[in-house]
Formats: C-alpha cells, sequence, structure tokens
C-alpha cells in the first residue's frame, strides 16, 4: 500500500521526532522525490523494483544530520567533500559491483519505456490483476481503492484452512512453475482468524494471462487438497 509519507512525516516532526522511512520497496516501483518527503532519514533497495543486484541501495540523510550516522565497517580511503561522504564511499572490502551495476539497471529501464510508462503498465496490470483475481477467487481486494495500489496488489485466498494455506506455496512452485506469498492478517484492522491474503507483485516481464495462471492455480491445489 503506498503510504501518505508526507503527511506522516509532518506529523512526526511536529512533535520532534526524527523521521525514518524503510522503502524498500519504493525504488522503480513508484515516483521518490525524498527531499519533498520531509524525512531525515531514508532507505531504498535497487534488486525488488529497480532491477540492480542484491545489496544494491541507497542511503540518504538529511545533510545537517548526517554527523550522526557511521558505517558499520570504517576504512580510510574513502573519498568525498564531507565526513559522511569519505566514511561511506569505501566501507572496508566490500564488493561495489553490486552498487556499480546499478547504472546499467537505470539504462536498462530507459531501453524499456520512461519511468511513467513502466510504472504506469504495472500498476495498470495490478489493478486488472487483482480484478482477475478477486472474481476468480469469489473473495476481494485488501483495498477497494486501487490507487492505493503501485505495482502490487494484495487479494484474499479463498480458503481459511491453516494447513492448506501452507502448502499452496510449495505446491505452486513444484507443480505450476510460479509462487506467490500468503500471509495471514489477524488481528490487523479487525480481521477474522485465518483471513490469508495473497500479495501479488507484478512486474514489466509479467502480463494477465500470468494472473489467470496463478488463479487457476491455486484453486487447483485447494481444491485437490494441497
Amino acid at each position: 500500500m503506498i503510504l501518505p509519507i508526507r503527511e506522516l512525516a509532518a506529523a512526526c516532526k511536529a512533535r520532534g521526532v526524527l523521521v525514518l522511512v524503510d522503502g524498500a520497496h519504493a525504488l522503480g516501483q513508484i515516483p521518490v522525490d525524498v527531499g519533498a518527503l520531509g524525512v531525515d532519514f531514508w532507505l531504498g533497495n535497487g534488486h525488488k523494483w529497480l532491477y540492480s543486484p542484491k545489496g544494491s541501495a541507497v542511503l540518504w540523510v538529511r545533510p545537517e544530520l548526517q554527523g550522526m550516522v557511521e558505517p558499520t565497517v570504517i576504512s580510510w580511503e574513502g573519498r568525498g567533500a564531507t565526513h559522511f561522504q569519505l566514511a561511506f564511499s569505501y566501507v572496508g572490502t566490500t564488493d561495489v559491483s553490486r552498487t556499480l551495476a546499478m547504472g546499467a539497471a537505470l539504462a536498462f529501464r530507459r531501453s524499456v519505456g520512461t519511468e511513467a510508462e513502466i510504472m504506469g503498465y504495472m500498476h495498470d496490470l495490478a489493478v486488472k490483476g487483482g480484478g482477475l483475481l478477486a472474481r476468480s477467487w469469489g473473495t476481494e481486494l485488501l483495498f477497494a481503492d486501487t490507487s492505493r495500489f503501485a505495482a502490487m496488489v494484495d487479494v484474499r485466498v479463498p480458503t481459511t484452512n491453516v494447513t492448506l494455506v501452507h502448502l499452496i506455496g510449495p505446491a505452486l512452485m513444484a507443480r505450476y512453475n510460479t509462487f506467490v506469498p500468503i500471509y495471514d492478517l489477524f488481528g490487523v484492522g479487525g480481521a477474522t482468524p485465518n483471513t490469508f491474503y495473497a500479495r501479488v507483485s507484478c512486474q514489466i516481464y509479467t502480463e494477465l494471462s500470468d494472473l489467470q495462471h496463478l488463479a487457476d492455480s491455486v484453486k487447483a491445489i485447494i481444491a485437490a487438497g494441497g
């Protein structure tokens, strides 16, 4: 779900609270203007939606607070105009190839389309695919307002059988060459026990037929009892 970070940050800052945003899925999935969010610290992974390797990420710290942050491994070989830049530019003997590959990931994205086109395709697929799954399973989306989704959509799974739900993931991989994470919403927003949702990711390399395949596969697994 897309969270109102700017409003949440403003409410925290009004009470003297520092704000750190874990934007793990943000890069490549939604537009990001960190400076406009009013936060103090911002983190985002590259390997989820930006298409760069695991371990590639972005750390942003408000300039006046950079003295508070140090890397976990120190080295004297860094370069930079400030201590923050110097400390983080060379962190021990870490493999920097994953960070350097972020440039190639951005180049790949430009070869596919504009950021608006990429994000628009994924969001449109999430909306259409979420509706397809809900109709096929006879259930509903976690949120009826589809503007609250970006490229990920949550759809209730058509079973409350805990044992059966735990078998869906392995069966999807073993028999249907696909996978979707499923979680229990119990305790969140007054949800009843054994209310399970599938968290579906819609990428540039997926299409509506893939989500139809997921819908049919989950129904077949449930019908077979696992």
